[in-house]
């Protein structure tokens, strides 16, 4: 039997047949916000130029040290950058239910490490539950982060999530999903 396709929202897809579910978030943004993320990254690049050029034209040892240590700092954020822009340009998550497993990954195309769980090992699933008002909840939802997780379950001694940046809507549908695949594909070991 051939898998049939669905959709959950706009970036959520997943296709059913009787092995397995399959499941694929998009982590696409809107091209103005790409944009955005691409233009911060440009500007960083030139503040790290300008940063190198100071250090380098600098005759005071103290102004070296002091530039190095900025220019450690510039380079985290600069690897930040570019992991973002990559995660919003071809990352998406991936799960796959299916005979007594769940797997996991946060994929950038085709690379990105798999977690598997057995699903008999799985407690709690359920949404993610912050204030509206949340600060911190709010900064990881932006466009710009790689955060903001809506679903989660206890796994051993790990807590492990999923859904990035979902509407409610689609995090409990999602939630529904997972909770019925682990339902159907628990028994068939």
């Amino acid at each position: 039997m051939s898998a049939k396709s669905y959709s959950i929202g706009q970036r959520t897809k997943f296709s059913r047949s009787s092995k397995q579910i399959e499941v694929s978030i998009s982590q696409r943004v809107l091209t103005w916000q790409e944009a955005l993320i691409f233009a911060w990254l440009l500007s960083w690049l030139l503040c790290g130029v300008f940063f190198v050029i100071e250090m380098v034209s600098a005759n005071e040892n103290t102004v070296r040290t002091f530039m190095a240590v900025v220019l450690g700092f510039w380079g985290y954020f600069m690897v930040r950058g570019i992991k973002i822009f990559l995660w919003r340009r071809i990352g998406k998550e991936e799960m796959v239910i299916s005979a007594g497993k769940l797997s996991l990954r946060n994929a950038l195309g085709n690379y990105g490490k798999w977690q598997h769980m057995d699903i008999d090992g799985i407690l709690k699933p359920g949404l993610i539950k912050t204030g509206e008002h949340n600060f911190f909840r709010f900064m990881e939802s932006a466009f710009w982060s790689m955060g903001g997780e809506t679903i989660g379950f206890q796994y051993g001694k790990k807590r492990m999530i999923l859904g990035k940046q979902l509407s409610e809507r689609d995090a409990r549908d999602l939630l529904r999903l997972l909770e019925g695949g682990m339902k159907d594909f628990s028994k068939k070991v």
